[in-house]
């Protein structure tokens, strides 16, 4: 079959009804492609913790051990699967029977042993007063969110929209770098000297890619691309990201 097309990234959401949609039916997913020696490397958001609950002061009611106790309460297990999938009992559950009726892509290629809850509406599509679309602080780990099952929509290995997860999980999860640049915290003095680079050197980066896949710009230039990303400070970049790294393992 020719190759006449072909999409990076995205979701079965690009497809309007992707399951009766003949442009998904028909598209294979490949491997990460491998480049010099081996490295077959994705695009890569590490899961990590932010800061969503800050505790203020004002002049007038200063009660921050209430401020503090709300916060916790955020935090609780069943509130923060509220926060994720509505009204226990009603949008979701983790009953043992209900969970033992359904299964996912990950579960059902045994990537995970078992499912934790099911999901009983679509609620994340509904107007609700149930709960605020993870707006509010909750402990989220990436392993309960792989072991939720719906039952409005149940596991159908034969439907391709739910057979890509566990590709992805497999062939995408672990393709980057075994070490992760952490978000980077600068003194004063560094984040004045790195303001101007970290402004001019990504997008620089970014349009040369562009131009250097397409073939608008010839690989021969390839030397004169880095001079000019140096000319932009990027050797100074570098050095003070290395220092602030260096500062934050020890």
């Amino acid at each position: 079959m020719p190759v006449v097309g072909s999409v990076t990234a995205g979701s079965t959401s690009a497809w309007t009804d992707a399951n009766s949609n003949k442009n998904f039916a028909e598209m294979t997913i490949i491997k990460p492609l491998e480049g010099p020696n081996g490295l077959a490397y994705t695009p890569y958001v590490d899961y990590t913790p932010t800061m969503s609950y800050f505790i203020t002061s004002n002049g007038k009611n200063n009660n921050q051990d209430l401020a503090y106790k709300v916060g916790e309460y955020f935090y609780k297990h069943d509130i923060s699967l509220t926060a994720r999938f509505g009204e226990k009992g009603v949008d979701w559950t983790d009953d043992a029977e209900a969970k033992a009726k359904y299964t996912n892509d990950l579960v059902y290629h045994k990537i995970y042993d078992e499912i934790t809850t099911v999901q009983l509406t679509n609620i994340w599509a509904e107007n609700s007063n149930k709960f605020w679309h993870n707006v509010n602080p909750r402990y989220s780990s990436l392993e309960e969110m792989n072991t939720s099952a719906k039952a409005m929509t149940p596991y159908d290995p034969t439907v391709k929209s739910q057979t890509l997860n566990s590709f992805c999980f497999e062939n995408y999860v672990p393709a980057h770098p075994e070490n992760i640049l952490p978000q980077l915290k600068y003194t004063a003095e560094e984040a004045k000297n790195v303001t101007d680079p970290l402004a001019s050197v990504p997008d620089h980066a970014k349009k040369m890619l562009a131009q250097f896949v397409t073939g608008s710009r010839p690989l021969s230039d390839f030397d004169a691309y880095v001079a000019e990303l140096n000319s932009m400070g990027l050797e100074e970049l570098i050095t003070t990201a290395q220092t602030a790294f260096d500062r934050m393992s020890k």
